[in-house]
């Protein structure tokens, strides 16, 4: 069942527990515990070289400091806890040879890897080998025995549906994507619930189509729609938001499918970025325990945190939770009680699972505001609505 967005107020005891939890992590690292008979091993699969470097040296950060703090206490049922990273460098042949390294490394769990395309592939074959997989990608769609730390795609077109027909009260939508891409998987659940709402969805253009860009773009230019939507890259966003502008569709809102890098799309996008929301991951600053965890993190590593570290010591305290209810560190008792993970709070948020499918009841998604800067932040109205922050998922 989708899970529905529902006001509460937000619980100031919560950041105060975080707050203290993370006090004891701004330390230097404590040393791996080297496999012994008294440590459990934890697996992260990430790009630490490549494009995506930057996210997947924040996702190893943000494990390695939620691990130094369960070892700074009893460990993981008197367990130390090593960690062990394969670099993936975003590319699948590459990430199934990490794969089978780190399997072989005989982890009980795994962490990522950030990519959906990677995950989608390398995500099964964990699970094969007995593994807890804990799941930090965006969108995508549940796996069996996985848990989602991000919204999958059938939750990202909630959000967007919501925002589009209850905040924006919109009445003809239409869709520019890139079917090639996975962000445009959650196009046909968004467009279905549009209908069902009685939006009118006049325009689906695959870009994937020669000269359909040009075509679609002068079909808009008539049809004026109220809204816009652009499942595509980063690259193409702010490229397609300036010609929606110079075409004369400049007045509609644009909803991105996807969280683009925010300063990259502003400067591409002009001023059609202000007209711009994204569904995704709110700022840190913005969750439950983002603050918290920013401090320390920038104490321990001296530069800022970023989302995956902060996804990444969320899986943490979901694997650290299964073991102790589980009382037992194997694979397979982990992942069945990770679960079933309730009443467990994260840096995110809420870490309540969904135990038929993986993932969380309530995801940390919110509509999100480009500034001219560049800057994202939570949208006000969106805010409004939605009564954020978001429930718990109990």
């Amino acid at each position: 069942m989708t899970p529905r967005l529902t006001p509460r107020a937000a619980s100031a005891g919560l950041v105060v527990t975080m707050a203290l939890a993370w006090a004891g992590c701004t330390g230097p690292s404590s040393p791996a515990a080297g496999g012994g008979p008294r440590s459990v091993t934890v697996a992260v699969e990430a790009p630490l070289t490549g494009p995506s470097a930057a996210a997947g040296a924040d996702l190893v950060r943000g494990v390695r400091m939620a691990v130094a703090q369960l070892d700074a206490g009893k460990g993981i049922l008197g367990h130390q806890v090593r960690v062990v990273v394969g670099d993936d460098r975003g590319r699948l042949a590459v990430a199934r040879r990490v794969a089978a390294t780190l399997v072989a490394d005989r982890p009980v769990a795994v962490v990522g890897p950030p990519d959906p395309t990677l995950a989608a592939v390398v995500e099964p074959l964990y699970r094969r080998a007995g593994l807890a997989v804990l799941d930090v990608a965006p969108g995508g769609a549940p796996r069996s025995g996985v848990v989602e730390l991000q919204g999958d795609d059938e939750q990202l077109a909630v959000l967007d549906a919501q925002e589009i027909v209850s905040v924006l009260h919109a009445r003809t939508v239409a869709v520019m994507a890139d079917p090639g891409l996975p962000v445009a998987a959650a196009v046909p659940a968004l467009q279905a619930l549009l209908v069902q709402a009685g939006v009118a969805v006049p325009l689906v253009a695959d870009l994937q189509k020669p000269g359909d860009v040009g075509t679609a773009l002068t079909e808009l230019a008539v049809m004026k729609p109220d809204v816009v939507v652009l499942a595509v890259s980063d690259a193409q966003a702010g490229g397609l938001a300036a010609a929606l502008v110079a075409a004369g569709v400049g007045s509609r809102r644009l909803v991105v499918e996807t969280a683009p890098g925010a300063a990259a799309f502003a400067g591409a996008a002009g001023r059609a970025g202000t007209d711009t929301l994204v569904g995704g991951l709110p700022p840190l600053s913005q969750m439950a325990g983002g603050p918290a965890y920013q401090v320390a993190y920038l104490r321990r590593y001296g530069v800022d945190a970023g989302p995956w570290g902060a996804l990444g010591a969320d899986a943490v305290t979901v694997l650290s939770d299964a073991a102790r209810r589980a009382g037992a560190i194997t694979g397979p008792a982990v992942a069945e009680a990770a679960m079933n993970s309730a009443s467990l709070q994260g840096v995110t948020g809420d870490l309540t699972i969904d135990p038929d499918s993986g993932r969380r009841r309530v995801p940390p998604l919110a509509v999100l505001d480009i500034a001219k800067s560049g800057v994202m932040s939570i949208d006000s109205a969106w805010a409004a609505f939605s009564g954020w922050p978001p429930p718990s998922g109990k």
